[in-house]
């Protein structure tokens, strides 16, 4: 199990750089591997990843206030699939997005899942809580 988080993590950082690769020569890509949506469909998910984001640092800040310490990245990176997950079904209703235009969200819970079991696997190696731990 171990060895499939691995390479799920990996998978996902090659298509973050491929992604910002196109991105720089000028091609948009769209996960999972499209480069070509609607106008609707582009705005909707303009939309989830700007309330995602939003949402990720209103977090993030609120953290820093209460004087907590930073997260790992993996942590961070969990939390903003889960805010994109909830707020691209929010836009998805909002915006009368059908449902098999979707898909791509099957993809974004397979990697949160993966990402939390390598989370979880991290907490038992160490026997602390990787939330109160400080990899900054």
């Amino acid at each position: 199990m171990h060895r499939i988080r691995k390479f799920g993590l990996i998978l996902l950082f090659f298509w973050f750089a491929l992604a910002l690769l196109a991105d720089l020569f000028g091609t948009k890509l769209f996960f999972p591997f499209s480069t070509e949506i609607g106008g609707q469909e582009e705005m909707f998910r303009l939309y989830s990843v700007r309330f995602a984001i939003g949402c990720l640092l209103l977090l993030i800040i609120f953290r820093y206030l209460c004087q907590l310490r930073p997260w790992p990245s993996l942590i961070v990176v969990y939390w903003y699939a889960i805010f994109f997950i909830i707020s691209s079904c929010i836009h998805a209703v909002k915006m009368d997005i059908k449902l098999d235009e979707l898909h791509y969200l099957i993809w974004v819970v397979i990697f949160s899942v993966l990402i939390r079991l390598e989370i979880r696997q991290k907490v038992k190696e160490t026997r602390e809580s990787i939330y109160k731990r400080d990899y900054f």
